[in-house]
Order: C-alpha cells, then structure tokens, then sequence
C-alpha cells in the first residue's frame, strides 16, 4: 500500500471522495482525464485515490445502495408504464371505428400472449430435461465393447438372411503337415 493510500485510510473518506465517487455514479464512462480536468487533480492522484481501501469500501457501498434502488424502481416504472399503455390502448380502440386498427392491435396482443399462428405454446413450469451419459472405460473395457459390437454388426446380415454367404469368405486353412511345406533355400 502506498504512503499515499495509507493517509487517506487514516483519515477516511472526506467530502471530495464522496463528490468524486457521486461523479462516477452520474458519469459511468467517464475517464480519468475527465474526472481530473472536472475536479482540478492529476490523473495520477486520482488513480491514487480511486485506489486506496477507504474509497473503494465507500464507493463499493455507494453503488451497492444505487443498484439496489434502481434494481427496485424498474419493475415500478414498468408496470406504470403497462398501465398507462392499456388505459391509451382502451381509449384509441372504444374511440376508432377503423377495422385494420382494431385488428391490428388484437393480433399484437394475442401474439403477446402466445397465441400467434404457428407458434407452439411452451409451459415455463415444465422445464425440459437433457440426460447425458458419460462413461468411463478402462482400454481393455473399451476393446471388449469394441469387438462385442462389430461382432454384433457382423451377426446382423447372418440374422436377417441364413444363407446368404459372408462378403469376405475365409480362406481354407492351409495343410498342419509339415511334408507337404516347400522347402526353402538356404
């Protein structure tokens, strides 16, 4: 930690850390030469302070209390948003004689809600399952499963024709009777 860091830690957030952390919050791509030209201090102080322990522990905690305030207020404003929405929808549909608008607008909300033509209908509460098998064989395993199936393959024309002759017939085994070898030279 820097002599400079360990000051500011000594003495804790002041009120230009606070102005510099509100600053960051309101300008989320600023850079260090904006925050420095605004606020009058070398970028390389800036990078001193930005960081040392004491600020980002407040700035961590300032973000912290800002996303959790805008994580909350969304779903408000949306849903005052839907709201007002239907309540103009309502008005323009009882106040227009006009066909097209009046379909057009039933064929966007059906579609909304899932039942626009050719679309199947999914339920989110049944989720669908993958299974996945994975297995692990010893190199002797996997030459036993090997050959089992390329037996098991080899067995299949046999079964469904008997008679049919093998595609690659086996030789006749030659003669065991060491008298009828040809003798080599040597």
């Amino acid at each position: 930690m820097s002599e400079a860091s360990d000051k500011a830690l000594k003495r804790g957030v002041t009120p230009t850390h606070e102005l510099m952390v509100d600053w960051e919050i309101e300008n989320p791509g600023g850079t260090l030469r904006e925050m420095g030209a605004y606020f009058g201090y070398s970028i390389s102080w800036l990078s001193t302070m930005m960081n040392s322990d004491a600020y980002k522990a407040y700035r961590a905690g300032r973000l912290k209390d800002v996303h959790t305030y805008v994580a909350q207020d969304v779903p408000v404003k949306m849903r005052a948003l839907a709201e007002l929405s239907i309540e103009r929808m309502t008005e323009m549909l009882e106040k227009s004689a006009d066909a097209d608008v009046i379909k057009d607008s039933f064929d966007k909300v059906m579609h909304r809600y899932g039942y626009a033509p050719g679309v199947q209908k999914q339920n989110p509460l049944s989720p669908t399952y993958q299974q996945n098998n994975i297995f692990y064989l010893t190199p002797e395993q996997h030459a036993k499963a090997r050959e089992r199936l390329i037996n098991a393959h080899a067995a299949v024309p046999q079964l469904l024709h008997p008679d049919a002759v093998p595609s690659d017939p086996q030789p006749e085994s030659a003669p065991s009777d060491d008298k009828e070898k040809i003798p080599t030279g040597s």
